[in-house]
């Protein structure tokens, strides 16, 4: 990494109450939070939401961040050297819902990079 590299960050929040929708329909209430049962709705409306939050080293400055909708754990990012690069940061999201240790910062490297843009880009999605 040069000395124009930065880093991006992975965060996952725990402990919100979020709205769904139940089999008939109508709108149920449900938390989205990893680490408590589901059944112990009164206790997770009084516990404070938590942030977790995990860095990945990337070669140059940062633009546009997206996660790939059917794989989550696949992320682009377009970077301000016009490269499109693609992280595999699964083992991050697991380790961030406490199902396995964290990658040492630095060790994370894009699996993919695409150098066909001429000029910085500011957008990045998936089809």
């Amino acid at each position: 990494m040069d000395d124009n590299g930065g880093f991006f960050s992975v965060h996952v929040t725990l402990g919100l109450g979020q709205r769904g929708h139940d089999d008939n329909g109508g709108d149920s209430e449900f938390a989205l939070d990893l680490e408590k049962d589901a059944d112990s709705e009164e206790e997770d409306c009084e516990d404070d939401p938590t942030l977790a939050t995990a860095e990945v080293p990337h070669p140059a400055g940062v633009n546009r961040v997206r996660s790939c909708p059917s794989k989550p754990g696949l992320v682009a990012t377009m970077g301000d050297d016009s490269i499109v690069r693609l992280f595999d940061l699964t083992a991050h999201a697991a380790a961030l819902a406490g199902a396995g240790p964290m990658p040492a910062f630095g060790t994370t490297g894009p699996t993919f990079e695409f150098s066909g843009h001429k000029e910085e880009g500011f957008a990045v999605d998936w089809s």
